[in-house]
């Protein structure tokens, strides 16, 4: 296949650039990661999650709730013009499995050549159309796959990381995020990129997997290194016995002496790995950095049951439904802003 491949590696290296630079680290937080389940606190009056009619509402077909046992990936063969209509069925799909598993590789499970041969392909099809970019980067101990797709001056960019440990894969990360072309402002309810990312939309990850073992969040505080309108409001569903995690990062919004997160969002964070092995939250976070949840921010995360009054049952019954809730709503005093060095 021809294929133009110029300008992909200086995007990527550009990409990752800018993820690392909108790393935020905060030193005002207390919460012990440990002890994240906790009981209602009775102070906070009744508080509830919030509907906002101006947060776009995107139809997600579900697919069937049983885990594909993992296989090698089988992809069609692809050229300029199939490319964007092949991959984001991809896309769409998970690459036909369930998470843990993401894009056919499961951790535990996928071996080096099972990874050779997904990034084989990736690496045969690279392209750069006006349309979609995709390819891969591979080194000894981990490797990514990228897959950009650009519609009416937007672009979405999946990229899909995964780990090596004793030649098996050990951890995989999903992260998304949709942009204006023009100047590379986020998007978080583009319809563009809301259709493309359905899959791992919180409601239909709450549909598939049911009630998560802890649900957290955080309104980032005010940050003079960050423009007034990109605060930051970060809901974290942690599914410890099925091994991931998921970060949907919205934007603070204010109502009031309350802020507000709101589904659903294009800007996803995902990190999966093999379930027996039990990691603890601290050490999937590490695979982060961005401006959602990281392991030098995590003790500023609040539970559910402390920030909203909801529970987590409550909590997945509101935003399972695609008609349901989309806003959270969490009083500003529970939020202290940061004392900054003059």
């Amino acid at each position: 296949m021809k294929s133009n491949a110029k300008g992909i590696t200086s995007f990527i290296v550009m990409f990752l650039t800018m993820v690392v630079l909108c790393n935020c680290s905060d030193s005002d937080s207390t919460l012990n990661v440990s002890e994240l389940t906790t009981t209602p606190n009775e102070t906070l009056g009744t508080l509830e999650a919030t509907s906002l009619p101006t947060v776009t509402q995107i139809t997600v077909t579900n697919l069937p709730t049983e885990i594909v046992s993992p296989t090698a990936t089988s992809l069609p063969p692809i050229s300029l013009d199939t490319a964007s209509s092949v991959m984001s069925n991809f896309l769409k799909t998970n690459g036909g499995c369930q998470i843990p598993c993401l894009f056919g590789l499961t951790p535990g499970w996928s071996e080096v050549a099972d990874v050779d041969s997904l990034t084989n392909y990736f690496m045969e099809n690279t392209m750069e159309t006006d349309g979609i970019t995709l390819g891969a980067l591979t080194n000894e101990e981990s490797g990514s796959l990228y897959l950009i797709f650009q519609q009416a001056g937007e672009r979405v960019y999946p990229l899909v990381s995964y780990y090596y440990e004793n030649a098996h894969v050990d951890m995989l990360t999903l992260g998304s995020e949709v942009s204006r072309l023009s100047d590379y402002q986020v998007i978080y309810d583009s319809p563009y990129g809301l259709d493309l990312l359905s899959y791992y939309l919180l409601s239909n990850m709450l549909t598939i997997y049911g009630v998560p073992s802890e649900v957290m969040i955080r309104p980032f505080p005010t940050d003079p290194n960050r423009p007034l309108d990109a605060y930051p409001f970060s809901t974290v569903l942690y599914y410890k016995e099925k091994g991931f995690l998921v970060e949907y990062i919205s934007l603070r919004q204010e109502q009031g002496e309350y802020f507000l997160g709101c589904q659903p969002t294009s800007y996803i964070n995902l990190v999966s790995w093999f379930p027996q092995k039990r990691i603890s939250l601290l050490d999937a976070i590490k695979r982060f950095s961005g401006p959602g949840i990281n392991e030098n921010n995590v003790a500023g995360f609040k539970s559910i049951q402390d920030a909203t009054m909801l529970t987590i049952t409550d909590f997945y019954d509101s935003f399972k439904a695609e008609e349901g809730l989309n806003c959270l709503k969490t009083p500003k005093d529970l939020w202290p802003e940061p004392v900054l060095n003059p």
